[in-house]
């Protein structure tokens, strides 16, 4: 039964975030640019969080997934208008994933 919920929950994070994603932006994205890398930092930590208990607690698969999910918003989002597509966007998604796995690690540590 638990890992329904976090399924449910995964699901429900994945089509936001891809909600979020592609609807145009109201406001130039050069305005909100720090905003913008902790908000994709906290999305994938929390997608991570949510997959690794509702799919698989392979950490392998995990970031494989996630930087899959990170590459394919950012090139839906180079044709969306008001949108742009970055690097750096790419690279606050990993390192929300990076955080999560460290928190896996050190968890297990103990």
């Amino acid at each position: 039964m638990k890992k329904v919920i976090y399924q449910i929950l995964f699901f429900i994070s994945f089509f936001s975030i891809l909600y979020l994603a592609f609807t145009p932006s109201p406001y130039p994205p050069a305005l909100d640019r720090l905003n913008d890398k902790f908000n994709h930092l906290v999305a994938f930590f929390t997608l991570s969080f949510f997959y690794f208990n509702a799919f698989s607690k392979k950490i392998s698969y995990l970031i494989f997934i996630m930087l899959m999910f990170g590459i394919f918003i950012e090139i839906i989002q180079f044709f969306i208008p008001n949108r742009s597509s970055s690097i750096l966007d790419i690279i606050a998604d990993m390192i929300g994933v990076v955080m999560f796995v460290g928190f896996v690690k050190y968890k297990n540590l103990k």
